[in-house]
């Protein structure tokens, strides 16, 4: 181990690291200062199988990295955490695999220093329960001020229900206590993936997180994170956002950057091409399809950004321009088009085709398991399209009835066709 880590430090352009099942005998007491990690910090950092003298002598190393992804079957794991307190913003941690014999026994574990720069935790599942491991070495991370989501993934044999015990009653003091100091402006968000929600009671489960005011995504599907919960609360909480906006008096005087763009909708029918329905531009302006400039309250407006960042997680339809096409008896529906901005050059599409308020979402082609238009695109469309007025009856040539664009919305639009949305 001396000599593989002494070579690894010494290679200047390392990336990525990772270590599985190294073992030595006697590691040294410390290393010569010239020895240790003195560059930028790694992009990824992995660890499995070590022994807790592996592990400690890494830590003497003190390579330091951005993505952090360790196993909880090693000991000693958090000392590894701690040397990037100030540079991990993505932390994996991997519950029950390898398998704990029930003999192990672990130290106690030390409190982490502040996690500054966390903002996604990920937790996944080896087996179909909580491991007591797991339950111990979680409370070691008290302050991760800047963490927006911690998924506990778990795996393909889906748990029968949600056992009532005393590792779920720590998480929800921990969790609990996570998101009282979050900053994040929509709180510390916990995604459940690959659960049913049959066997979910929601009105037992963690009780003291979810009166921290934090939201509980979750998800679940065969092949895919679809769902999320409560929408129907969030939609209610931020129906009538359009009432609670402040409108801009002089909307010519505001220019739309494509640096500041969170996503926009963009309608397709017959009578309406590349019509702009609503536009969201940080830090909290929305654009409307009649050009008007509105400043969203900073709760509204979150939410609707993290609506709409959730799409993401949808699978593929493999239509054109990745369309979920709602079942309608006849042709030609328009195409409710969401663009949500990925990078300052970049865009991921999710279209709607057939949308109405009817409740009527089956879907033409299934895509993979699911037959229904997911919620979270019933629920994001809904919320844009009535606030917008979209949802009037159609027009006997199809669609709906025309409403041009001007002032701002017209400069989105001459922006969307110079490839400032797209």
């Amino acid at each position: 181990m001396p000599e593989l880590m002494q070579l690894i430090l010494s290679l200047p352009n390392l990336r990525e690291l990772m270590i599985d099942s190294i073992s030595q005998t006697e590691p040294p007491a410390s290393i010569p200062p010239e020895k240790t990690w003195q560059r930028e910090p790694l992009q990824s950092l992995e660890l499995a199988s070590l022994q807790s003298k592996d592990i400690e002598f890494i830590a003497l190393c003190g390579i330091t990295s951005r993505r952090i992804d360790l196993s909880l079957s090693d000991a000693m794991i958090e000392k590894i955490i701690a040397c990037s307190s100030g540079t991990v913003s993505e932390l994996v941690l991997h519950d029950g695999y390898p398998p704990i014999s029930p003999m192990t026994t672990f130290p106690p574990v030390a409190r982490l220093p502040p996690l500054s720069a966390l903002t996604t935790m990920e937790v996944r599942m080896h087996s179909d329960t909580l491991s007591a491991r797991l339950a111990d070495f979680l409370p070691c991370i008290h302050s991760a001020p800047a963490l927006t989501s911690i998924t506990f993934k778990y795996p393909k044999s889906t748990p029968e229900d949600i056992p009532s015990s005393r590792i779920w009653n720590d998480m929800d003091k921990w969790l609990a206590r996570l998101a009282m100091h979050a900053k994040a402006k929509r709180g510390l968000t916990v995604v459940l993936a690959v659960w049913s929600e049959r066997n979910l009671k929601w009105e037992e489960f963690l009780l003291e997180f979810r009166k921290a005011g934090a939201v509980l995504l979750f998800f679940w599907n065969k092949q895919s994170l679809y769902y999320s919960w409560p929408e129907a609360k969030m939609q209610s909480a931020v129906a009538n956002w359009r009432d609670r906006a402040e409108w801009i008096r002089n909307p010519e005087s505001w220019q739309p950057q494509r640096k500041d763009l969170v996503f926009a909708v963009i309608r397709n029918a017959q009578v309406e091409h590349h019509a702009l329905t609503l536009a969201l531009f940080g830090p909290n302006i929305a654009v409307d399809a009649n050009g008007n400039v509105l400043a969203l309250r900073d709760d509204d407006f979150s939410t609707l950004s993290s609506l709409a960042s959730q799409t993401l997680e949808l699978p593929q339809t493999g239509n054109f321009r990745n369309t979920w096409i709602i079942r309608r008896p006849t042709t030609s529906q328009p195409i409710e088009r969401l663009l949500v901005a990925t990078s300052e050059i970049e865009v991921a599409e999710t279209s709607v085709q057939g949308y109405n308020n009817q409740g009527e979402f089956k879907l033409e082609h299934p895509v993979g398991d699911i037959t229904i238009l997911p919620p979270l695109l019933q629920d994001l469309f809904g919320l844009i399209l009535k606030s917008e007025g979209r949802l009037r009856p159609a027009t006997p040539q199809g669609g709906y009835p025309k409403r041009g664009p001007r002032g701002c919305g017209k400069r989105v639009i001459q922006g969307y066709e110079r490839s400032l949305i797209c």
